[in-house]
């Protein structure tokens, strides 16, 4: 063909594929069962591999609706999208003889994609990506189903202690002591009582000697000082003399080891900066051992399995506990850096104050090394502090509230979105550069170094392009959370345009739909915090109580997302079969 087209590509090559693929996964006369350590879907449960044919079918009808005009130079981004889906299929559906033709013919059809859209090569450079994500996904999947297992043995022994305890309390009769009333008492007769002993009076010698003996060392030690030893040398024998300077001299010598009145003058003035000092009050708060012991329980309480889901959860107890302070903020009451636990304690503080707690929990948390932004502004003289943490060479900043962003999203929300988020309230600011502390743990205490300055251009350098795969990731694992947490719930793609059409599939009675807008969700969206990015959205879901009514009502159910410039749109179908 000379010119090639989309209508060709999806008719010709891709259809008699994708027919049959989806007709294999389908839960009819050919069932592939399924199994999902994250999502707790049984074995003998098909609903995963129905999930994989509407994933696949949502492909295929994507490529007519985002890529009608420029199919040919988003090449690359199509063959990534069905990708994934063929990753998750290879790594979730046992391995079986119908799995094999499954992911053997879509091997072949995302080859004869490859070679349509001129891109000879590029499947075959993705086939160690493929298999390094399928054993990541079984690695978290048995780790996850290893892990309910041991909860469900302890739920297992509570109800077994509990139902013991029961038996018992039933069983044993309730035992009371009484006071005694009948108790007998003799009196002593006279003849009974022993006569007391005389005490003699008796001379505390070993005290006089110790007294005189103490009395003797100081006067020694008076003429060793003072008079260089003149009563010494009249009194002794030569050889006891010769002992005693010797000791002396010894003395002298061990006490000038004893820290200088300088050296801990320097480590006063180290400490007495915190209340204005970034990087001193970090050194000093983070080192004192009431602080750490005051933050261990709440880390303990937050710690994860990851550093990525245990920063999302540090983020998310602030946003929920602590308050930002505006009265401190415009110096209507002391401004002095809070120690950690004043924070937690008076649930509210300002930004160096969160940040130094964000960064006390993370060390807590045995994380090391995180790192503190000292943070200036081209069009404001008033400067910021916030913490971050580095994954795969890449900072990530954690303030006050979630989500957790990379350098270019944090520094588009100041430029961009600050002031829309807050209602007006407050301005957009322009980040010009900011100063970056590294505080690790290091033979068991907390050192705290300048590591350098970065520019509000080298911010810009690092932002994630949010891409088609990511929608279909994330409305993916959307929808086997919302099978794992709602039982009654089962996919179906027959109602997956409810929010477009006029009236229900036959076989139907009752249908309503959600949408549900995230704001500037694609600037924010990064894979590497992609688990905790789906909780975010469901929580965000689930906090209405009229949808969670609908979702106990309705027995069928489809999700999809769209992408409205940076916006997100969530859209639940629920209907009755």
């Amino acid at each position: 063909m000379s010119k090639k087209d989309l209508h060709y590509l999806i008719t010709r090559i891709i259809n008699p594929y994708l027919n049959w693929i989806v007709a294999s996964l389908r839960s009819s006369n050919r069932v592939l069962y399924g199994r999902d350590g994250y999502t707790r879907i049984h074995w003998m449960d098909h609903t995963l591999s129905d999930t994989f044919a509407s994933e696949l079918e949502e492909w295929r009808n994507n490529l007519w609706y985002s890529y009608r005009e420029n199919f040919l130079e988003r090449g690359t981004e199509i063959l990534d999208s069905l990708l994934e889906i063929m990753i998750r299929i290879e790594a979730k559906l046992p391995d079986s003889d119908s799995k094999g033709r499954v992911i053997s013919n879509l091997w072949e059809m995302a080859e004869k994609v490859e070679a349509y859209l001129g891109l000879k090569g590029y499947v075959e450079s993705k086939k160690e990506y493929f298999s390094n994500k399928v054993v990541e996904i079984r690695r978290r999947d048995e780790e996850l189903r290893q892990k309910l297992e041991e909860q469900k043995k302890k739920e297992d022994i509570g109800v077994k202690v509990n139902k013991r305890s029961i038996r018992k309390s039933i069983s044993e009769p309730e035992r009371k002591i009484y006071p005694a009333t009948n108790k007998r008492t003799f009196p002593a007769t006279s003849s009974q009582e022993k006569p007391k002993k005389k005490r003699k009076w008796k001379r505390p010698w070993k005290k006089f000697f110790g007294f005189i003996l103490v009395f003797l060392v100081l006067v020694t030690l008076y003429d060793l000082s003072h008079t260089n030893g003149q009563l010494v040398r009249q009194a002794i024998p030569d050889d006891i003399e010769a002992k005693i300077l010797g000791f002396w001299d010894t003395a002298k010598n061990s006490t000038e080891e004893v820290p200088s009145v300088k050296s801990l003058a320097s480590t006063a003035v180290a400490c007495s900066n915190v209340d204005y000092s970034l990087e001193a009050a970090l050194e000093c708060y983070l080192n004192d051992p009431n602080e750490f012991q005051a933050l261990e329980p709440l880390a303990f309480q937050l710690k994860s399995s990851t550093l990525q889901e245990s920063a999302w959860n540090i983020l998310e107890w602030e946003d929920q506990h602590i308050q930002y302070d505006w009265a401190k903020y415009r110096g209507l009451r002391s401004t002095k850096i809070q120690k950690p636990s004043e924070t937690i304690q008076r649930g509210s503080g300002v930004c160096v104050d969160y940040a130094v707690l964000t960064a006390g929990l993370l060390l807590a948390m045995n994380y090391s090394p995180v790192y503190v932004f000292e943070i200036d502004f081209s069009n404001d003289p008033m400067g910021h502090a916030t913490t971050a943490i580095k994954i795969n060479g890449q900072f990530f900043m954690i303030d006050q509230h979630p989500p957790i962003m990379d350098l270019g999203t944090y520094w588009k929300y100041w430029a961009y979105w600050r002031s829309e988020y807050s209602d007006r309230t407050l301005r957009n600011l322009i980040i010009s550069s900011a100063k970056v502390y590294e505080a690790r743990l290091e033979s068991g205490k907390v050192v705290v170094d300048y590591v350098g300055t970065l520019t509000g251009e080298e911010f810009k350098k690092y932002d994630y392009t949010f891409s088609g795969a990511d929608l279909t990731r994330l409305i993916s694992d959307l929808r086997a959370k919302f099978i794992r947490k709602f039982p009654n719930l089962q996919l179906d793609s027959k109602i997956s345009n409810l929010d477009i059409a006029t009236s229900l599939p036959y076989g139907y009675s009752d249908g309503v739909t959600w949408k549900t807008t995230f704001p500037d969700f694609t600037e924010h969206y990064t894979p590497l915090f992609h688990d905790e990015f789906v909780d975010y959205i469901y929580s965000q879901i689930i906090d209405s109580k009229e949808i969670v009514s609908d979702l106990r009502t309705y027995n069928r159910f489809w999700v999809k997302g769209q992408v409205e410039g940076g916006n997100m749109k969530v859209i639940l179908c629920l209907a009755k079969k």
